[in-house]
């Protein structure tokens, strides 16, 4: 391949010719703060991509095709593929902190894709390269031998991280009152839930669900992070209760976000944010940073949290100009510190933009994008987690949340998916029907039972076109497996225990296995 490097100038100051390409401190000297390399991909047997920022392979060739990332917000690297879902071509950068931007665009005269990235070259930045992988692979495998080549390692997961959920977000949004909570907090407890997570609503008086009408303006009054006496009095002895209960207790909480409405997104460096609800605050500001810092610490001093699940930490934007994303990876280090400084045991979630290889030591549990209603989707957010992250990681599916007249079918579907990762379950638990209810408590007692083999299992997942076909879960000579579509029945033969989240009805050895049921043929190894 032959590589065209320009300097921030657009000045070309060097042609390399070669498989990789390694971009050493004379290299990046002479790009005087932002780099820009060039090349072109053949399209040659190629009918897909993917990239950190899907939520599935696209299995269309569109005319261009874009990825941001920094040390907040995804990782450098794209997916080339066929029809077969084999790998053509799969390119990243061993440089996951720095502001990059990945281009291609169609040549149809040259019959490639032009490519393009920009990367900022700061004080910080060290030698890097760019890989290519062409291995006629199914793509997904790959992930793993990116891991490698990164040199990332799996941090120890605590305990906690594999507790079932219970989040308080679409059950109630922000229309939250001490009652409900402990009323929350005694079902959950009740129904084998293990970890109770307060999310936004807690910290303003305002109470209000999210609708299209409110939407807009929602994160006006952000911040400080202190929790509403008015809204909530008497909240920590409930936080004493539930904790009493066996719960483990985190907050939620934005800490690069200020509220339009607070009067502070006036006096402090901004670099991003919607107007009329919210802007971003620059992480390069110490005196900001020290702020939040200290926020959370007496957080967690005054209520004895169990953890804090850290949102919206990929809203810090990816510009190669004017890059932001090493301050803001510093910034979520000093934060995650802090909380283990105060609780050496926290627990900490990320969700799904920022839960990438350089954020892996950060959190202890990863979370999918939010999906209301979706459980199919939720299903394949919690597969790309797993494709991203690896093994041996606490990847939870998004809140499980349905209308409250749904079937009991969907129901059983939508835990089904959600037992795919540690499941939470967002609903208003006092008020379920008998029949949800207890397909609620199924599932999760099947999690239980099975907790240590997910723990411990190898997962891969394979695709039939845009779609999941099997997520499959292996350890100790057996194998769990997701049926999604009737390309995955396959993948089920020999299994020792099949889901099934889809509609149809999958044809297996021990005969059919209708939607929302499981069939188990063997005590599993746990």
């Amino acid at each position: 391949m032959e590589f065209l490097l320009y300097n921030r100038n657009g000045e070309l100051f060097d042609t390399v010719h070669g498989t990789e390409l390694t971009l050493d401190r004379g290299r990046l000297a002479r790009s005087e703060g932002k780099l820009t390399v060039r090349f072109r991909i053949p399209v040659l047997d190629l009918n897909g991509y993917w990239k950190p920022d899907l939520f599935r392979p696209r299995m269309q060739l569109d005319w261009k095709i874009r990825l941001e990332s920094s040390g907040n917000r995804n990782f450098p690297y794209v997916a080339l593929f066929n029809s077969a879902h084999r790998n053509r071509v799969s390119f990243y950068s061993t440089d996951l902190l720095d502001d990059t931007v990945i281009e291609l665009a169609m040549n149809q005269q040259g019959c490639c894709y032009d490519a393009t990235v920009e990367i900022a070259v700061t004080a910080e930045t060290g030698p890097f390269e760019l890989v290519f992988d062409r291995s006629s692979v199914p793509w997904p495998e790959l992930l793993c031998r990116c891991r490698g080549r990164l040199g990332i390692r799996t941090p120890a997961v605590p305990e906690g991280a594999w507790e079932p959920v219970y989040c308080t977000w679409y059950a109630r949004h922000a229309a939250l009152t001490t009652e409900f909570l402990d009323e929350a907090a005694e079902q959950a407890a009740a129904l084998g839930f293990g970890t109770f997570i307060v999310d936004d609503g807690w910290s303003y008086d305002r109470a209000a669900r999210v609708t299209p009408e409110t939407a807009p303006s929602w994160y006006e009054k952000i911040g400080p992070w202190r929790v509403s006496e008015k809204k909530l009095p008497g909240f920590a002895e409930h936080v004493r209760r539930a904790r009493r209960q066996g719960l483990r207790y985190l907050l939620w909480t934005a800490p690069f976000f200020l509220g339009a409405g607070t009067g502070r997104a006036e006096t402090v460096p901004t670099v991003g944010g919607e107007p009329g609800s919210y802007r971003v605050f620059d992480p390069a500001c110490g005196e900001e940073l020290a702020r939040v810092l200290r926020e959370h610490r007496e957080l967690f001093r005054s209520y004895r949290l169990d953890g804090v699940k850290l949102d919206f930490l990929a809203h810090v934007p990816v510009d190669p100009a004017h890059p932001h994303g090493r301050a803001a990876w510093n910034a979520v280090r000093e934060l995650t510190g802090a909380v283990r400084q105060e609780n050496p045991l926290a627990l900490i979630e990320f969700r799904q933009f920022y839960s990438t290889p350089a954020t892996l030591g950060f959190a202890t549990q990863f979370r999918a994008n939010d999906t209301p209603f979706d459980f199919l989707e939720n299903l394949h957010r919690v597969a790309q987690l797993r494709l991203m992250l690896g093994d041996g990681v606490a990847v939870h599916a998004d809140p499980a949340c349905w209308h409250p007249g749904e079937s009991a079918v969907n129901v059983a579907r939508h835990m089904a998916a959600a037992v795919a990762g540690v499941p939470m379950v967002s609903m208003d638990l006092a008020r379920l029907s008998p029949e949800h209810r207890e397909i609620l408590r199924d599932y999760l007692v099947f999690y239980r039972e099975h907790r240590e083999f997910f723990r411990r299992a190898h997962w891969s997942v394979r695709y039939d076109g845009g779609q999941l076909a099997s997520l499959t879960a292996e350890y100790g000579g057996e194998k769990i497996v997701w049926v999604q579509s009737a390309a995955g029945v396959r993948d089920a033969a020999g299994a020792c225990c099949v889901l099934n989240p889809a509609a149809e009805c999958w044809p297996l050895e021990s005969g059919p296995l209708l939607p929302g049921r499981r069939f188990e043929a063997a005590p599993v190894s746990r």
